[in-house]
């Protein structure tokens, strides 16, 4: 499963209205591996982020338990 697997280079935190993250960063966007919890739509993903974007192998799980493991682009599956 890629969330026992998920290592970080240097994270960092940060949080704002919409979404909490922890992971890498480029600029100031999630890029790398990271974790982050959308608060409006209540959804956890873990996974790989290019510029901002959910890019590349990812769970995403949602709070009433529904789950996803796959590949993203752009922020779709």
């Amino acid at each position: 499963m890629l969330s026992t697997e998920l290592t970080f280079s240097d994270p960092k935190f940060f949080e704002n209205s919409e979404i909490i993250y922890i992971g890498e960063v480029k600029g100031n966007q999630p890029h790398g591996k990271g974790v982050i919890y959308y608060k409006s739509a209540q959804k956890i993903i873990y996974g790989e982020f290019i510029n901002g974007h959910i890019s590349g192998l990812a769970e995403l799980y949602f709070n009433k338990g529904d789950s996803y493991v796959g590949e993203f682009k752009d922020d779709k599956k």
